[in-house]
């Protein structure tokens, strides 16, 4: 009968670890639709925008990224890790520039480290299986179709 209680116990601790599981990454992938707001208002700045518009946009992705940075951590550990590096080099390359310069007369290295943030935030929510990335951008046009489709 002892035997018995201990192996139950053991069940039920491996049951509730599993949903435990199910809820960390289920609410990972219900605040991945933040951080994919926040990277594609970063992605979004562009050209005529000025550095601290990026340091703005920049501070918001890490803003969404906390929320789910657990999460990411558990469930996608090297993407996490890449995506996380992304932000550092965007923070380099921002260092010690004016808030008030224009990205087009920024060093390109500005530029280059966003496309990164993007880049590395489409593996991580691929990894995820959330699937915010695969959604358009607010007010964005659809792609047109290829001839056959």
């Amino acid at each position: 009968m002892k035997k018995l209680s201990v192996m139950l116990a053991g069940v039920l601790s491996l049951a509730a670890a599993g949903s435990a599981f199910a809820a960390t990454k289920a609410d990972a992938c219900n605040n991945i639709g933040e951080l994919d707001s926040s990277v594609k208002s970063l992605q979004s700045v562009g050209a005529q925008g000025t550095v601290g518009d990026i340091k703005k946009a920049e501070a918001q992705v890490k803003d969404s990224y906390d929320k789910i940075s657990d999460s990411a951590d558990q469930y996608a550990k090297a993407q996490a890790s890449a995506f996380k590096r992304s932000l550092d080099n965007l923070d380099k390359s921002t260092s010690g520039l004016k808030d008030e310069q224009p990205i087009s007369q920024a060093q390109s290295g500005v530029s280059a480290n966003v496309d990164q943030v993007g880049a590395a935030f489409q593996k991580l929510d691929s990894t995820l299986g959330c699937g915010a990335a695969a959604a358009p951008a607010p007010g964005a046009t659809p792609p047109a179709p290829m001839n056959g489709d």
